[in-house]
């Protein structure tokens, strides 16, 4: 049994599969509560769904590749190994907030998006102990998502080059513009804002795999869930 938040088929609106046609598979629960989280109603609750039922379901759409997504999706490491087994011929993907390590499910997705939190996510101390494993270990299969809105972000994401050399070379790293939940109108505008900071900081990084990258299905759809 898998505890979900929700199935559904939309385009890809983060990270370098923008765009791309995905099924996503959120699953119920965190281990965290940012402040600035834009998914709390996956935190609780969820529909507890055996894993066959959820494989036909996903079989209903017309796409073979998906993204297991959250809440956190390695809180329920072994059932999601489960399911991972009955979808032999998918492309499979994952949205973590690389807080917990568990290498055995990590090892069997395609692509891993490890996205750990800065400072105006307030949920205390970066997780360097875990994050530097998945920096380490799966380097050939990560891409590295940042959420940024504040100066004091920004200077996170600036120590966080200095101390993972990789990131932003060899591991794709995206810069993804906060959004704080006002009217779309104001992400917008906090979008252009950002993207200018970006445009100014990243000539100093000098590292060629880094990509600003607002959220695509916000910009088409809003906040509608299931988009």
């Amino acid at each position: 049994m898998l505890r979900v938040s929700e199935i559904f088929y939309s385009l890809q609106g983060e990270g370098q599969d923008i765009g791309r046609p995905v099924v996503f598979l959120r699953l119920a629960g965190c281990n965290l509560r940012c402040v600035t989280c834009d998914t709390t109603y996956a935190w609780e609750d969820g529909e507890e769904i055996p894993v066959r039922v959820i494989r036909d379901r996903l079989k209903a759409f017309p796409c073979r590749y998906l993204t297991v997504t959250g809440g956190e999706p390695l809180l329920q490491a072994q059932e999601v190994a489960k399911l991972l087994d009955l979808l032999p011929a998918w492309v499979l993907a994952l949205e973590t907030n690389a807080t917990l390590w568990e290498p055995e499910v990590l090892g069997r997705f395609s692509l891993v998006t490890a996205s750990p939190k800065l400072p105006s996510a307030g949920v205390g101390p970066f997780p360097h102990s875990v994050f530097s494993r998945y920096v380490k270990t799966l380097y050939p299969k990560l891409q590295v998502k940042l959420v940024v809105g504040d100066r004091e972000d920004w200077e996170a994401v600036e120590e966080l080059l200095k101390e993972y050399p990789p990131l932003g070379r060899k591991i794709p790293l995206v810069i993804q513009p906060l959004d704080r939940g006002g009217p779309l109108s104001q992400y917008h505008e906090e979008v252009r804002k950002l993207a200018e900071v970006f445009l100014q900081r990243a000539g100093r990084w000098k590292r060629d795999n880094v990509r600003f990258l607002p959220q695509l299905h916000k910009i088409l759809w809003g906040r509608e869930r299931g988009r």
